[in-house]
């Protein structure tokens, strides 16, 4: 005859759930598209060499727009959420906003463009011949 403490066991082990191990890989899915936007400058043109040092990103951008053809308006207001009294990153770079270093060659206007953007972390759209740019 068996121990209870044994039968006890094989009845619990009878009505526990088997353990399963949770899915390996996506577990998470989302329809949310997180790639960077980017701007269409609607533009073939090329930088054939571009070396700056420490320039300030709204003059880069007005400089790229500019040989797209294109018009640009930009704001260094401090974007939504930012506490008063925290860092503005228009600050970051004194009065005239962030500054960014950059050594291209052969790249497309647009690239550039959008390159710039993506590292300074401004966020842009276009409306008709003007690109509007923002924190």
């Amino acid at each position: 005859m068996e121990h209870p403490h044994l039968q006890l066991q094989r009845l619990l082990y009878l009505f526990c759930p088997e353990a399963i191990a949770p899915p390996v890989g996506d577990i998470a899915v989302s329809n949310t598209d997180t790639s960077p936007t980017t701007i269409n400058l609607e533009t073939t043109e090329r930088v054939p060499r571009l070396v700056l040092r420490d320039a300030p990103v709204r003059e880069v951008l007005a400089l790229l727009a500019r040989a797209a053809g294109l018009n640009l308006a930009f704001t260094t207001a401090t974007p939504p959420g930012a506490q008063q009294g925290q860092a503005d990153p228009a600050a970051a770079g004194g009065d005239e906003g962030p500054r960014i270093s950059l050594d291209i060659e052969n790249e497309s206007v647009q690239d550039v463009f959008n390159y710039v953007l993506q590292i300074s972390g401004l966020q842009a759209n276009r409306n008709g011949r003007t690109i509007f740019c923002r924190y």
